[in-house]
């Protein structure tokens, strides 16, 4: 699974969860999914700095 396939999977059990469970704890959730984001960006400025410190990945 990659980063934005785990983001989008986290994204869609919060809007699960808040439609179909009135006060579903959603709070964890979204650090998860900014937690996620984080990574993603810093794999994305690792790779502006050194390209071949990430051998196999293209950047986005």
């Amino acid at each position: 699974m990659t980063v934005d396939e785990a983001i989008k999977s986290l994204e869609a059990r919060v809007a699960y969860g808040k439609k179909n469970y009135p006060g579903y704890p959603t709070h964890d959730i979204q650090l998860g999914i900014e937690a996620l984001k984080a990574v993603k960006e810093a794999r994305l400025g690792i790779l502006d700095l050194m390209p071949s410190a990430l051998p196999g990945e293209a950047k986005e």
